[in-house]
């Protein structure tokens, strides 16, 4: 009956705390292999005749997996996690920096939560096996606090478990006999199971209850994207501060987009992927290195390695020229790490953004071909128009009548410069709307267009993008939404490029008859922010009339990076938490002591047995009990009744004996005397 109440609280502590963490891989492997360890540990314990070195010997494997390559850095990621959660939800700041790598292999994973599990699982054993059933709720407690303090959507079901296993050990520290016994916990495993099948965790929900007003969502790896991109479900966002890519041979570049996926269809909110066939990209490499001779761009080669969420998905860099990677489904396929030989560009390559008319271009190019000595390879190049049966530039009849009542009440007017008209929008969207990471859920039935530009106005880069891509659409221009992350100049001590999952970012993409599909930063300068804590600062901020696809005007990246610069939040050094942490330690310490001392007693009924006790208690620390050996086999083995002078005398040699007890002790283990056994 033990091992079943054991194993609903280390599914419960166990389970919710792994599953905080979106490890990509697989965590219910994780999970599985620590409850099978718990599990390994409680029928080690109850079977071994000598516990004590059973625990010790649990404890030295705890520290063999602390020296593990790797456990005790992703220990550090974990910790460092947790406390980006905490600074994002507090007042208060930890005064501690996050680690860079971020650990995905199950083996380094399962290691680090075994170092953490070890000890719970065995203090539980020992305060199951002893009945100290307050004991058993505490040690399994950490991983439900952390979750529910942290993270910040409890995982029901194994919350649901740790809170029947509490409620368990309540009743049976209650309840005396096992007809009452049975029953009770046969209904919280019939209850449990029950949870288990028809709250999967794809059911989890925001918590409505948590310490922090500003409860979060489970936390996810950046970089899994999906096929199909639903803008309408896309509410607050926060990210946990992972590394999820690091890049090679960026000396030159800075601020540039690495590509995630293009999606091509929009109905209702929702963007999905229509496949480009081969001949497209192969005319696009083909086309760029020809550019990059016209104008004499010099190339580099970058190393891309992608640490989150690969699943045979690159993330690329824009104007790259290798044709080694296959292009599906409007994304690229290839190595991890990979390498992109890279356009690095100069004026003249970025005068070729200032139309996307390919007349207009022709013009260009070729007084760039004449000043550079290069007219000839103009020749070379290619046109091609993309517009994929209309689905480019289709807008739904009712986001259309959206679309006309924003651009009509904004001024804006289509003069045939496609860069005037993302211009006018982009402008039109920064004085209607405003910036937030935190603009809530979209409430039912509400189209998402509408609850943006019209109701809520409030909104991250999902929304600025696809409600730009929408209004170049409906002036039949083709564009697209598009996911991928922001790269900046955050470079680690190796000098490599430090892409995190707060560096993702949306944008759109425009059709261009020599280029291709060539980004367009969808937030524009002077967006209003609806979070102090949370300003907006434009790259390019004296260029207001021009649209630049190279260099983002605005990402997600200046949002985040600026906001612990300019919050009013609290500074609290990291020493200061480990002070506090030692002195609350402290008084439980010696609260508990205090507490454990009045009650030592508490229960003996007779003179008989406090005689009894106190023998006990000075047999246990070792002290001679050789005076009032006799008057404690009288009250254990005969019928004699100890008097008040017979107990006064046990009273008076304990009290002699525990001070010479303790004044021969070591300072250790006066405290261990004094503060945790409570018998002085």
């Amino acid at each position: 009956m033990k091992l079943l109440i054991y194993l609903l609280g280390i599914i419960g502590s166990t389970g919710s705390l792994i599953y905080s963490f979106d490890f990509n891989s697989n965590p219910n492997l994780i999970f599985f292999f620590c409850v099978m360890i718990g599990l390994v540990i409680y029928l080690g314990y109850t079977n071994t005749k000598n516990k004590r070195q059973f625990i010790i010997g649990g404890l030295v494997i705890d520290g063999i997996l602390l020296m593990l390559p790797n456990t005790l850095a992703c220990f550090s990621y974990l910790v460092s996690t947790v406390v980006h959660k905490y600074n994002d939800v507090s007042v208060y700041n930890f005064g501690y920096e996050s680690m860079l790598d971020f650990f995905d292999k199950s083996f380094v994973c399962t290691c680090t939560f075994l170092l953490l599990f070890i000890p719970m699982y065995i203090l539980a054993c020992v305060a199951i096996e002893k009945n100290k059933y307050g004991l058993g709720i505490i040690a399994l407690l950490p991983g439900v606090f952390i979750e529910l303090l942290f993270t910040i959507t409890p995982p029901w079901y194994f919350i649901g478990s740790f809170v029947l296993y509490f409620l368990v050990l309540l009743i049976v520290s209650m309840q005396k006999g096992k007809n009452v016994k049975i029953p009770i916990i046969g209904i919280c495993l019939v209850s449990m199971f029950f949870t288990y099948l028809v709250f999967g965790i794809e059911t989890y929900r925001l918590s409505s209850i948590s310490l922090f007003n500003r409860s979060k969502l489970p936390l996810a790896t950046a970089g899994n994207v999906k096929e199909n991109y639903n803008v309408n479900k896309q509410g607050d966002r926060y990210y946990r501060n992972s590394v999820d890519f690091i890049i090679d041979g960026a000396n030159e570049l800075t601020n540039f987009k690495m590509r995630g996926i293009g999606y091509d269809k929009y109905d209702n909110g929702n963007w999905s992927v229509i496949e480009d066939d081969q001949k497209y990209i192969y005319w696009v490499y083909r086309n760029l290195n020809i550019l990059a001779d016209i104008t004499k761009a010099k190339k580099q080669t970058i190393t891309v390695e992608q640490l989150s969420g690969y699943s045979y998905r690159n993330y690329t860099p824009y104007y790259f020229t290798n044709t080694d990677l296959t292009y599906y489904g409007n994304y690229f396929m290839g190595e991890n790490p990979q390498n992109f030989e890279m356009i690095i560009p100069n004026d003249d390559f970025n005068s070729l953004f200032a139309s996307v008319k390919a007349d207009e271009k022709k013009e260009i190019l070729l007084e760039i071909g004449k000043r550079n000595g290069t007219e000839d390879s103009f020749k070379e190049l290619q046109t091609r128009f993309y517009d994929n049966d209309g689905i480019l530039t289709s807008v739904s009849d009712e986001d259309s009548k959206i679309i006309d009542q924003f651009l009509l009440q904004n001024n804006i007017v289509y003069n045939g410069d496609v860069y005037d008209l993302i211009n006018q929008c982009k402008n039109a969207l920064a004085k209607q709307t405003s910036y937030t990471l935190r603009p809530g859920d979209l409430p039912d039935d509400e189209n998402y267009l509408n609850y943006f530009l019209n109701v809520n106005k409030k909104g991250y880069c999902v929304h600025y993008a696809s409600s730009l891509a929408l209004m170049l659409r409906r002036n039949g221009i083709a564009s697209r939404f598009v996911l991928g992350y922001q790269a900046n100049d955050s470079k680690n001590k190796k000098g490599q490029l430090i892409i995190r999952d707060r560096n993702e970012h949306a944008w759109i993409e425009i059709f261009d008859e020599y280029l291709g599909w060539i980004p367009i930063e969808a937030i524009g300068n002077g967006v209003r922010n609806e979070d102090s804590t949370v300003p907006v600062n434009p790259i390019n901020s004296d260029n207001n009339n021009q649209t630049t696809p190279i260099i983002p005007e605005v990402s997600e990246r200046n949002v985040i990076e600026n906001e612990n610069e300019n919050s009013s939040k609290i500074e609290i050094p990291f020493y200061g938490y480990i002070i506090g942490t030692i002195i609350i330690g402290g008084i439980i310490f010696i609260l508990q002591a205090v507490i454990r001392k009045k009650r030592m007693f508490i229960n003996a009924k007779t003179n008989n047995q406090l005689v009894c006790y106190y023998y006990h208690y000075l047999n246990k620390l070792n002290g001679d009990t050789s005076k009032i050996k006799s008057l404690a086999d009288k009250a254990r083995f005969s019928t004699h009744d100890i008097t008040d002078e017979e107990l006064k005398r046990v009273t008076d040699y304990y009290d002699e004996q525990i001070k010479i007890i303790y004044h021969k002790a070591g300072i250790f283990k006066k405290i261990y005397f004094k503060f945790i056994l409570a018998y002085i």
